[in-house]
């Protein structure tokens, strides 16, 4: 059963490897790791990383994604249990996204996710994927829908339209939305911004 779950970006600027001396970072590094503490908390039997996989284009490097990386970084140092890590293709339809979540919601004993999530790269001419316009009604979605605890929403956004947007939470997403199911969960955002032209949230939700 899914007691808790924690919702943080994946940028490369969180790992080690990639800090300066200014560390841009250091802030939202710091919120994700309030995010997860809030989340181990609860005392779970497990802790499952959700992250998302390579894209078609790096299909067979044997590196371990981003996404997985960046959660070893933020539970360094963390008293967490057992954890498991789960990675979803970036580009895996809805409806086996979802179908992975409700398997890891019928773990046995208390749950907890760790859910690894950005939205579009593509929120300005400077952003990594540059500027589309679309990509401002899709992050209003996938952040409204975990402000309001709204797994229907979650469960409805495109892939197509998510990979076109470099969106690469939007799978993970969707594992977290078939995770909860039809409970009710009770959600806290931490962080809503888009820095580097990229759409951030962390936010804990809580299952009731």
């Amino acid at each position: 059963m899914i007691t808790a779950a924690a919702i943080c970006p994946q940028p490369a600027g969180l790992l080690r490897d990639y800090r300066s001396t200014a560390d841009p970072a250091a802030s939202l590094r710091a919120t994700c790791r309030e995010a997860v503490s809030v989340v181990l908390a609860t005392e779970p039997r497990r802790l499952v990383v959700v992250g998302a996989g390579p894209g078609p284009e790096a299909r067979h490097t044997t590196r371990d994604p981003l996404s997985v990386r960046v959660a070893r970084e933020l539970l360094d140092g963390l008293t967490a249990p057992s954890v498991q890590e789960v990675v979803v293709a970036a580009d895996e339809n809805r409806d086996a996204a979802t179908r992975l979540g409700r398997e890891l919601g019928e773990l046995p004993g208390d749950t907890a996710l760790l859910v690894m999530a950005d939205g579009s790269a593509r929120r300005g001419a400077k952003a990594p994927g540059h500027l589309d316009e679309r990509a401002f009604a899709y992050d209003d979605r996938w952040r409204a829908a975990l402000r309001d605890g709204d797994v229907d929403e979650l469960r409805s956004l495109e892939p197509e339209l998510a990979t076109d947007l470099l969106a690469r939470g939007r799978a993970p997403l969707q594992v977290l939305a078939g995770a909860v199911g039809e409970r009710r969960v009770r959600s806290t955002v931490l962080l809503d911004d888009d820095p580097w032209g990229v759409a951030y949230l962390v936010g804990v939700w809580t299952c009731e």
